[in-house]
Parts: structure tokens; sequence; C-alpha cells
């Protein structure tokens, strides 16, 4: 809570004096599900938007991310829930429906067709599941991993939103993965930026598959509203997190990779970027990406954390002597 005030904080010295609502303000117009926890979720995703909307229209991109990512993520998070759901619920009634006409056979000529019927039904699982996966996809996309890729991408998103694995182990929980469900609702609740109100999204998995589609398309014009000011959709974490949040445990991680003999600079960069994307307003997160570009000769990369580190901090030596590295650099 203490670091929520700090931030808002932040907020207040930045944003412009309060007026009344216009259409280019970063307010949204309000919408509701009808259900009290998803439009509590929508309040809440609404006002980081319109606060990010504040930051993107200073020029301050990172920090907008920081609060329309965490819009971003938590709704397509449970559109995404919404849509595994969907699909789960479709496939219990086809293979009901499929057992009792089997039965019904079963009872009149005494045959049992499942034998038969296994290898269709495998043949047309997996065809289906190909074309679903092919859809809307660019070329040369690895299929067999998608699954494995698109939740982590949403975190990747915000690495400080909770609604991600709160969501994710919501459905693995549907789908009997208890273990991995339980793994899911552990980091969410560790997690400090949880609303304790808004835990609790069982109601889901009893919604019909119509309600759940219904759902799904209401959530996703959302989602693309917020999209609108979200620079941060190219960046994807993929090093291992025990609390994603945390800029102070990235830059521990990185830390441990750059010990030892020969040091591992990439792993390293990797988890100073999530320490960045975790808490883009401490300024010691931008100097030690700038501090590792130096080491790796990483020009390029130097130059965007910077000008990055200037925006916030005009007055800051160290990026100051970065700056006339990177104009000596740029010189030869």
């Amino acid at each position: 809570m203490k670091k929520l005030l700090v931030l808002f904080a932040l907020f207040l010295l930045l944003a412009p004096a309060a007026h009344a609502a216009e259409p280019d303000d970063g307010t949204l117009p309000p919408i509701s599900v009808g259900q009290p926890t998803i439009d509590r979720l929508l309040h809440l995703t609404d006002s980081l938007y319109a606060i990010g909307f504040t930051f993107a229209d200073k020029g301050y991109s990172r920090i907008a991310d920081w609060y329309i990512g965490q819009s971003v993520a938590a709704i397509s998070s449970l559109r995404s829930a919404a849509t595994d759901l969907y699909h789960a619920k479709q496939e219990e009634a086809r293979e009901a429906r499929i057992a009792e006409g089997n039965e019904h056979v079963k009872n009149e000529i005494g045959f049992d067709l499942n034998a038969i019927l296994s290898i269709a039904e495998a043949v047309s699982s997996f065809a289906d599941m190909l074309a679903d996966e092919v859809k809307d996809q660019p070329l040369g996309f690895d299929i067999k991993h998608s699954q494995k890729v698109w939740w982590p991408a949403r975190q990747s998103i915000s690495l400080v939103s909770p609604y991600v694995p709160l969501l994710r182990g919501l459905v693995l929980d549907y789908q009997g993965d208890t273990d991995g469900a339980a793994e899911c609702y552990t980091t969410a609740l560790l997690n400090p930026y949880l609303d304790p109100e808004l835990v609790d999204f069982t109601f889901l998995a009893d919604m019909e598959p119509g309600e759940l589609l219904a759902l799904c398309r209401t959530l996703s014009g959302r989602e693309n509203e917020y999209r609108t000011f979200f620079t941060g959709d190219g960046y994807f974490f993929d090093l291992p997190a025990k609390l994603p949040w945390s800029d102070e445990y990235h830059r521990a991680m990185a830390i441990s990779w750059l010990d030892g003999e020969t040091p591992e600079y990439y792993k390293a960069f990797g988890y100073l970027e999530a320490a960045l994307h975790a808490n883009p307003f401490n300024i010691v997160n931008y100097e030690n990406l700038a501090r590792l570009c130096v080491v790796t000769a990483n020009y390029h990369d130097l130059a965007t954390y910077v000008m990055e580190g200037l925006a916030i901090d005009p007055d800051n030596e160290f990026f100051l002597g970065m700056d006339r590295i990177y104009a000596k650099y740029q010189n030869k």
C-alpha cells in the first residue's frame, strides 16, 4: 500500500489540474457486464488506463505503459480465461453427446462403437486443434507451444499484474491441473498489487457457454481501447521469476548471473530489463541497464536508457556522463 501511495503521489505531481471529464482526457465511457466482480475489475482497469493516459500525453511512455499495461493484462487474461472455459465446456458437451449416442447404439444393436470411434475422435480432435491454432497465426509460428506462449506473453504485458496468474490458475484448476493452479494462485496472492476484493473469479466456471462468449466480445472491445496508447506489445520476458512484480528480485537475479568466472550477460540484461518494466519509477533501474550496455558495447540500447533516464531526471550526473560517452561513440 505504501508503494501505491508513493506512485499515486508522483502521478499527482505530473497530472494537470482537475477538470471535468472530456473525450480526450483518457476517461472512457463506463461499461457494465452485470457481474459485480467483473464490473469492479473494469472500474479498476479504467482508472489505471486514465492515469497512464496522462503520462502518455506528457511523453512518459514507459511509465504510461506501467499503468496501461495492467489494464491490458488484466482484461486480456479475463477474456482469455473466459475463452478457455468456453472451449472446455463446448468439448464437454460434445463428449457428452458422443457418449449418449454410443450408449444408444450399444443398447439398440448390442455393439460398442467406442473402439471404432476412438481413432476417428483422435484424428478429428487434432484437426480441430490445428485449425484453431493456425487461424490468425503468422507463418512459421510454433503451433505446439502456443499455449505455453500466450499466458507468459500476457504476463509480459505487465509484470506487476496479479490477474494474469490468478486467472490462469482458474483455468488450470478447471482443467484438473491442481499443482499448476496452486502455483499460479500463490503467485497472485503474494502480489502486493492484488485487490483483496478482486480475488474470487470462480463464478466464471459456472457460466454458460453463451454467457462466456458474450463476455469475451465485450471485454475484447475494452481491451482494444486500452491498447490504443500502449507501446509495450513487443516485450516478452521468458526467464524464471518467482516474484515478477519486484524490481529488487529481478536485480538480485541479474547479479547472480553476473557473478562467477563466466558472466551470463544476456540473462543478466533480461532480468535488468524486467526490473525496469516492474518499476520504471526507480532511476536505478535505468542506470543498471546503461552500465551493462557500456560493458557489452551495446550503444544502441544505451541511447534509449540514457534518453529515458534524462527525461525523468534531467540533472542526473550519471546519465549526463553516459550521454557524453554516447556522443563520443557517435562521432567516431
